[in-house]
């Protein structure tokens, strides 16, 4: 008789596909919605995450003159 981590481990590995599929079939058909969902309350619970994407988005003067100078230099 197998041991029940093993069965566990055959359970999850042949379930994963299928629920990998239904999760990417059901992002594709609400148009991409839930994965903006998804990650926009990823971004709200990181303070940090969420800062740092603000910062890339829209940098500010100091970063464009950086990148500026840094293109002059090459």
């Amino acid at each position: 008789m197998p041991s029940p981590i093993s069965v566990l481990i055959i359970l999850v590995l042949t379930a994963l596909p299928a629920l990998l599929k239904l999760v990417l079939s059901l992002i594709k058909a609400s148009d991409g919605r839930l994965g903006t969902i998804a990650f926009r309350s990823i971004v709200d619970s990181c303070p940090k995450l969420r800062t740092i994407i603000k910062t890339l988005s829209n940098p500010s003067n100091s970063l464009t003159y950086t990148k500026t100078l840094l293109s002059f230099q090459m």
